[in-house]
C-alpha cells in the first residue's frame, strides 16, 4: 500500500497567485479550507476591493478547481 501523508485541512494560496476574471471582476484566491470547502477570496471591481471569507468552492470555474484539486 505505501505511506500517504495526510493533507492539511487549511491551505494558504497566496504564494500560488491564483486569480480569474468574471463579470469584469477579478477574483484572487487567498486561503482554502478543505473541511468546509470554502475559500477566502479578494474581489476587485475597478478600484473597489472587498474580502469574502466564505466563498463556496462550487462557485469556482472548472480550471480553478483543477488547480486546487481538493481530493
Amino acid at each position: 500500500m505505501g505511506y500517504r501523508p495526510k493533507k492539511r485541512a487549511f491551505m494558504n494560496l497566496q504564494g500560488r497567485r491564483l486569480s480569474y476574471m468574471e463579470d469584469d471582476k477579478v477574483y484572487t484566491l487567498v486561503n482554502f479550507d478543505r473541511s468546509e470547502m470554502t475559500l477566502e477570496v479578494i474581489i476587485k471591481d475597478g478600484d473597489e476591493e472587498r474580502v469574502d471569507p466564505k466563498y463556496p468552492f462550487a462557485h469556482l470555474p472548472k480550471n480553478m478547481k483543477k488547480e486546487l484539486n481538493p481530493l
